[in-house]
């Protein structure tokens, strides 16, 4: 039996079995939710939320005996068949078919006809022994011909009216293993799988009806093969997106079966958590399981699951990552490198950037390792017990070294903070094997040479830390021992070389003692004739400098009297030449003199007409000069068009510049070159400063220039909470979930000072004007305060929240205002430790001061104008939208009202007070003019909730930081331009902070990793012409320009 088929049937045991609890004492016995894995035919009960659509995929099964179901990663493909299709098909929907079915389930993997052959296997031979031969015999069969599956679902026993369902699960994967094989077999094979398919719906002996599941992504891949698109486009379900009400459903109808209840509140706050994450099922279904154990656990079922139970678990955004991470954390420090390797193997970041899965044999798993079979199965057990559905198969397949393991869904490798890095780490690993298998074949076909450093110290280094096997590297280049042999060979290549360098400087050395003493007695000796000859030298020299002058007189004397002669030899031709002349003009004269008394009359007559035409003359003149005036206005806008033309045509073909260097993979240097031209282009005819295409040209080939070690600040292991300045100079502090508090220079991300780990989740610092004292606040409640003046001293605490600290800040008079995750807020004076309890609730998350107060935002998303704190006055404030969504306004609100339409996350005043702007779940910011508190701007761009925001110190930008890894920067002057889009990492962007010049944006992620962006493409300009080494050939300038463009040096010193 396959494995999918095992899984399958694993999960109906397990399900059946779970579904048998009774309840004791009230408690409910059985967990209603799946977590990662899909759901099951028998849980049919337990699945809400896709109601109706069920039986529209049925419509096009019935018509055309095959329909292919597309929906995104996490929308529910498995689900909506086990739990809506197959038990509707079961029950006699399609009424021709009747009631009677065996359905077929399989996975292409990575051997999609052996896959195909093992699926079907169990429906033909129940004996365990000969399961082997059928296999072999049913593969043999389906590779044959394109009709081997009709062949073969004809030896499927089956009833008088029985029909066959085959389910093709994954069918993306057809395409991975095409594409990760990358040979001419693979290629052919999945041609056939595709033909045995199309084959079986032809043919009318078997009643066969095929279901395909997929990836909406892949759909462009299928266009190759002609018969299955069309058949794609005759018969095809794509799974639309979830709604607010089917959310609702899904949550509140399994707890209900289930025997639970959920208040309201926390029902609101799952779907305000949702958002726009493409993994928002899967991460759902994972809460909530881990929900209901929480709720199971406190003890307190005869209550309603609430946000605390929510809150225990890490919320949506979390509950997957501290879950995993628990079970990681339960394994020593030999299983932990072992757990690393497994997740590595089974996934893969493809060429597009898009995690894929890898099924892998335990077998193989362990030769990849290292390790012993029974190691990787320990470690597997870790990850797949009940209530974590991390790894399948599930319990109870036994698993053994021929067992197929595999990550349970494709968030898991999106959402995991640890498997996210681990993934990056084996796609750098893999990167370097091929270059390095690449540069080995090439050595040995005669076309390079051997690595020489840095390339050959990265290499080694990998080596050491890869450790890589022979099976791991079959994976990407069969090549493994030439690859290592040349690599091994360059090492000792380069040891040698170092080795006679050191020699040849010793011969030197001793040859330079020995050429230094010869020389020294030979100084000495010439010495002597030295100053002889310099005296002899003086006595010639004079002489020579006396006939040299003889000699000069002489020569002049000469020249003058040679150009004496030629001036008269001249004076001579030009006397015979004017007497020519003379005798020539007489004669014209005797003519002229005729001519004139013939012209006398004419010129009386012509002197009449004249006067006539002079007055006809002055007329046209007036004339002339009015329209040679318009003619003149005509030419200065004609040119003015003309240079606006041009300045139109050049800043377009700058921004094309912009965009197609972003295009260049290979050639480094001609990225830069094109970035830095269009920068030039755009700067010379002034096109607009902020231009987002122009700087991110510039950025990435800074990048791929620099690497990105250049602007990343690298420490931190977890989410970077908050990044503070030091008002002293250029330094910064900063803070995150590994507990780690690091100092870092602004310019030098080399240095990092950790001088404070409180081994828990640290989540805000807060800085006193004078730079002097630090506060931390934990996850355990507790704030601390640094003493910066001397680092030696132990941190002092404050006080002691009995919650997470949501927020510190400090005011004017240098006083801390604090709050928890319970609703609490406090001020505190830190000379005294004086703590003043505020008189109300108001749950705040964060606070900024305003004015004379201080605005806040709650948990539930309202805005708080905060107007005294003795005694507590404030206003509470809604952000609600329009009807068209395109605008917003802040209404008074009652801060126990449950439903808003939009809950805020995040704000932050302009420092002149003039604006504020407000960031929600959604990826929306908007502005409002706090002078006449109405709408300005609803600012979009991002697809996820906004975390922070940050206006510029001289209040030039406004930057919006999100949970979808972008930034944006907006031009504060100008809200409509075109705002910079800093994405350059896919990880969660959890706080932002402008420099004090606004020449530099740092920004902390949730992989831990800090970055330093420049504001002014100016600033990445001068950087990136640094390193170019060469101007554009003549072709290149025609290409990325224009031919009828001259040809001119973008750089001119260089060549």
């Amino acid at each position: 039996m396959s494995y999918w088929q095992q899984n399958k049937n694993n999960m109906k045991t397990s399900t059946v079995a779970q579904s048998a609890f009774t309840t004791q004492s009230g408690i409910p016995s059985f967990n209603p939710f799946p977590g990662l894995r899909p759901f099951t035919t028998d849980e049919s009960h337990l699945f809400f939320g896709r109601e109706g659509q069920s039986q529209e995929v049925l419509k096009f099964l019935a018509q055309n005996h095959f329909v292919a179901l597309l929906g995104t990663s996490g929308s529910g493909k498995s689900s909506l068949m086990y739990c809506g299709v197959i038990p509707i098909l079961q029950g006699g929907f399609i009424t021709k078919a009747g009631v009677d079915w065996k359905i077929i389930t399989c996975r292409p993997g990575q051997s999609p006809v052996r896959n195909l052959s093992e699926a079907i296997v169990p429906y033909i031979s129940d004996e365990i022994s000969d399961n082997e031969l059928q296999k072999e015999y049913l593969f043999t069969t389906l590779s044959a011909s394109s009709v081997g599956l009709t062949e073969v679902l004809r030896q499927v026993p089956r009833k008088r009216g029985q029909n066959i369902l085959l389910l093709v699960d994954q069918f993306e994967e057809l395409f991975r293993f095409r594409r990760i094989k990358n040979t001419t077999e693979a290629y052919n094979e999945v041609i056939a799988f595709i033909k045995l398919l199309m084959e079986s719906l032809h043919q009318k002996d078997v009643p066969v009806y095929i279901v395909i599941t997929m990836r909406s992504d892949f759909i462009g891949e299928c266009a190759q093969f002609q018969e299955l698109t069309k058949l794609i486009n005759d018969s095809h379900y794509l799974i639309p997106q979830m709604t607010r009400d089917d959310f609702r459903s899904a949550i509140e109808g399994p707890i209900a079966v289930g025997g639970g209840k959920i208040t309201p509140f926390l029902v609101q706050q799952l779907l305000n958590d949702l958002g726009d994450n493409p993994d928002q099922l899967p991460i759902l279904q994972h809460a909530l399981m881990r929900t209901w154990d929480s709720w199971i656990k406190s003890g307190n079922t005869e209550d309603a699951i609430d946000i605390k139970d929510y809150e225990n678990i890490g919320r949506l955004e979390k509950a997957l990552s501290e879950h995993a991470n628990e079970a990681y954390n339960e394994l020593n420090q030999r299983q932990k490198e072992i757990c690393q390797n497994i997740f590595k193997t089974l996934t893969e970041k493809g060429g597009d950037n898009r995690g894929v899965r890898r099924p892998t044999v335990i077998k193989e798993v362990a030769e990849i390792a290292n390790a012993t079979e029974d190691e990787i199965i320990d470690v597997v057990e870790h990850f797949r017990i009940i209530g974590r559905s991390f790894l399948a198969p599930q319990p109870p397949v036994v698993l053994n070294k021929e067992s197929v393991i595999d990550i349970s869904h494709e968030s898991l490798m999106r959402i995991w903070d640890k498997m996210i890095l681990w993934v990056g780490e084996e796609y750098e690993a893999v990167q370097m094997y091929k270059r390095l298998a690449e540069s080995a074949e090439k050595y040995q076909q005669g076309e390079t040479g051997l690595w020489r450093p840095p390339d050959l110290m990265l290499a080694i280094n990998w080596r050491e830390k890869q450790k890589p096997t022979l099976t791991w590297a079959k994976r990407h280049n069969p090549a493994f021992e030439r690859t290592m042999v040349y690599l091994e060979t360059s090492h000792r290549e380069y040891q040698l070389e170092e080795e006679n360098k050191v020699k040849q400087q010793k011969r030197a050395l001793l040859r330079t003692r020995i050429f230094a003493i010869v020389l020294g007695t030979a100084s000495i000796i010439s010495l002597f004739f030295m100053i002889n000859s310099f005296l002899a030298k003086q006595d010639a020299e004079k002489q020579k400098i006396k006939a040299e002058q003889q000699t000069e007189i002489a020569t002049q004397e000469r020249t003058k009297a040679e150009e004496q002669s030629k001036i008269a030899e001249e004076q001579k031709q030009l006397a015979q030449q004017k007497e020519q002349e003379a005798l020539t003009q007489k004669e014209l004269a005797d003519k002229e003199k005729l001519n004139a008394q013939a012209s006398a009359h004419e010129a009386t007559r012509q002197q009449k007409i004249a006067l006539q035409k002079s007055q006809e003359a002055t007329e046209q003149r007036s004339i002339a000069v009015e329209k040679a005036e318009e003619a003149k206005k005509q030419q200065v806008l004609a040119e003015e068009a003309s240079k606006r033309a041009m300045q139109l045509r050049m800043l377009s073909i700058s921004q094309s510049m912009s965009v197609k260097s972003l295009q260049i993979d290979i050639d480094t240097m001609l990225r830069a070159l094109v970035a830095y031209q269009s920068y030039l282009l755009n700067h010379e005819y002034l096109g607009n400063v902020f231009n987002p295409d122009v700087y991110n040209g510039l950025y990435f080939a800074q990048k791929y220039l620099y690497g990105a070690m250049a602007t990343d600040f690298l420490k931190h292991t977890y989410l970077v909470k908050s990044i503070q300045l030091d008002p002293n100079g250029p330094v910064f502090y900063s803070t995150g979930s590994d507990g780690n508090i690091i100092k870092w220079p602004l310019n030098d991300n080399t240095q990092p000072q950790v001088f404070y780990n409180s081994n828990n989740t640290n989540r805000t610092l807060a800085l006193n004007n004078d730079g002097t004292k630090l506060i931390l606040g934990l996850n355990t409640g507790e704030i601390l305060q640094f003493d910066l003046t001397n680092m030696v001293t132990q941190p002092e605490i404050l006080h002691q929240f009995t919650a997470a600290v949501n927020t510190t800040i400090f005011t004017e008079d240098q006083k801390l205002i604090a709050s928890d995750n319970m609703g609490n807020t406090v001020t505190i004076t830190p000379e005294t430790k004086t703590v003043e309890p505020w008189t109300a609730k108001l749950s705040i998350k964060e606070i900024i001061p305003y004015k004379q107060g201080y605005l806040g935002l709650t948990k539930s998303g309202y805005l708080l104008k905060i107007n005294s704190i003795q005694p507590l006055t404030y206003e509470t404030k809604k952000l609600v939208f329009s009807n068209d969504g395109k605008t917003g306004s802040l209404q008074d609100a009652n801060i126990n009202e449950e439903n808003i339409h939009s809950v805020l996350n995040s704000l932050a005043t302009s420092p002149d007070n003039k604006l504020l702007a407000l960031g929600d779940l959604n990826g929306n910011v908007m502005v409002f003019n706090l002078t006449n508190n109405k709408f300005e701007y609803r600012l979009t761009g991002q697809t996820a909730r906004i975390n922070c925001l940050e206006f510029s110190p001289k209040n030039n930008y406004l930057a919006s930081a999100s949970n979808d890894g972008s930034i944006l920067i907006w031009n504060q002057k100008d809200f409509n331009l075109a705002p910079y889009q800093l994405k350059d990492n896919v990880a969660w962007v959890m706080s932002i902070k402008f420099t004090p010049n606004e020449d530099y944006l740092l920004s902390g992620y949730a992989d831990g990793k800090i970055r330093k962006w420049p504001i002014d493409s100016k600033q990445i300009a001068d950087v990136v012409k640094v390193k170019i080494n060469r101007n554009f050939t003549l072709e290149e300038w025609q290409q990325y320009l224009a031919k009828d463009i001259d040809y001119k040096k973008t750089i001119p010193e260089l060549p």
